[in-house]
């Protein structure tokens, strides 16, 4: 009798045993799926409900030429912001054009092009698109081009946003609007008190040094200027049907360029201020087989330079009526030197001046 009654308890402790652990094993299991059912319900109550408010409105200036809500704007803008920049590692103009919808961009190492929709005629010079820096106009004026590379005048850590209207902007812009138009946004003062310096060289030997300083006064006034010098000692080699002599060839294969961007603001006033210079040096055959006379090489240098100056002043005039007046002067070259030692053909040199109002 007592064998049998500890073999039942035996018993009913392991069904009890057992039974625990299911419970312990399906508990969690449970709780998942009625947390799951529950996140469920929330998730379809968040989705009917209606929008309230939104945290923050982006304002752009592009669509109109007033600043304005995106949501407001009368054509789709697309925005890049200056912590974008930053977060992505954008270097260039060439990489933040990338990032926008519909834009692409490609380069023969002298000059970087960019396209539209899958449209980009070769030999345009991105005349199709207008380029702006706060509104104003900085196409060079001799091939009407839009220059993206070390050319432009602005680099990436003085950008605050850059504003891409795509489609035909002519009416409200005029020429070159014909794909879209990039508006350029710089930073304000507030954003660049007190002074920096930048070194970088990157794998393809390109080295770049950048200095900038900021100042907003008491009185209301805010100024900045940035400073940058980028060289690349040998770029790398990208001509295929001219592969003798590549070790002759790269010592005179290179790129140089500076940069100086200022602006001042004062209540209504704005001034804007800039000079890029950039230099492409090249190898030129100037004569000569193997194995005599040797063949020699000689220094070809393009040189891109471009001056620009805008002054602005804008107020009101009553609630609901705003003047402004603008007035800008730009300044392009384009100077090519070659080894030749005929004189007459030693340069070439191309100017173009345009003012604006």
């Amino acid at each position: 009798m007592t064998r049998q009654f500890e073999r039942r308890w035996l018993s009913a402790l392991w069904t009890l045993t057992l039974l625990c652990s299911l419970s312990a094993a399906l508990g969690p299991a449970q709780a998942q799926a009625q947390a799951i059912e529950t996140l469920d319900l929330e998730l379809a109550a968040l989705l009917r409900q209606r929008p309230r408010a939104v945290p923050r409105e982006i304002e752009v200036s592009t669509a109109a030429r007033i600043s304005q809500s995106a949501a407001d704007a009368p054509a789709v803008t697309y925005v890049l912001t200056s912590g974008d920049i930053e977060r992505y590692g954008l270097r260039n103009m060439e990489d933040i054009l990338r990032t926008m919808p519909g834009l692409y961009t490609t380069s023969d190492t002298m000059f970087t092009y960019v396209g539209a929709r899958g449209l980009g005629r070769s030999g345009d010079y991105n005349a199709r698109l207008l380029f702006l820096i706060d509104g104003v106009r900085v196409n060079e004026n001799i091939y009407d081009a839009g220059l993206l590379g070390g050319e432009f005048f602005v680099d990436v850590d003085l950008i605050e946003r850059v504003e891409y209207a795509p489609g035909p902007g002519s009416p409200l812009y005029g020429n070159n609007a014909f794909f879209g138009v990039i508006n350029v946004i710089t930073k304000r003062g507030d954003k660049l008190r007190g002074g920096a310096l930048h070194f970088n060289r990157d794998t393809a030997g390109v080295q770049t040094a950048r200095a900038r300083w900021g100042h907003r006064a008491a009185a209301g006034w805010e100024a900045w200027l940035g400073v940058s010098e980028s060289r690349q000692q040998r770029k790398p080699w990208v001509f295929v049907e001219a592969q003798d002599h590549v070790d002759e060839q790269r010592d005179l294969f290179w790129m140089q360029g500076q940069r100086v961007f200022g602006s001042f603001n004062a209540g209504g006033l704005a001034l804007r201020a800039g000079m890029s210079r950039h230099v492409y040096g090249l190898p030129e055959y100037i004569g000569g087989s193997q194995p005599d006379p040797p063949v020699r090489f000689g220094q070809n240098r393009n040189v891109a330079l471009n001056h620009l100056l805008a002054l602005s002043c804008a107020g009101e005039l009553g609630p609901n009526l705003d003047w402004h007046v603008a007035a800008s002067l730009k300044r392009s070259g384009l100077y090519w030197r070659y080894p030749f030692e005929d004189e007459a053909g030693q340069r070439q040199d191309f100017d173009g001046r345009s003012l604006g109002a």
